[in-house]
């Protein structure tokens, strides 16, 4: 986890943005680290939008399957990362997403 001081400062600098850490799932074997683990995203960008970034970021093709999972569950894919934020951000200010290529929750 990371220092809450740091998320008050981004919110500072960036009020209509959020903070947002992406980590690969730890025992994920077939998937490529993320070059980029942390972004400030606009509240109202869409999740779906948010998805593409990360499978940019990890040269996914589009034949492969990616599942993200934020406090071990699906968000819907129509939300924007502004209510997804406001449901699921850990007491750091961080929203913290988890990428794989199988379903690993419940």
């Amino acid at each position: 986890m990371i220092d809450e001081s740091q998320s008050s400062k981004i919110f500072e600098k960036y009020p209509d943005k959020i903070p947002i850490i992406v980590n690969k799932y730890d025992k994920e074997k077939t998937l490529p680290d993320i070059n980029k683990k942390k972004y400030i995203v606009p509240k109202e960008m869409n999740f779906t939008k948010f998805i593409y970034i990360i499978r940019k970021r990890i040269n996914l093709t589009s034949e492969k399957a990616i599942f993200i999972t934020i406090n071990g569950k699906l968000c819907p894919s129509n939300s924007t990362m502004g209510e997804i934020y406001q449901d699921n951000k850990n007491d750091d200010g961080f929203l913290y997403i988890i990428y794989s290529s199988e379903n690993t929750f419940g």
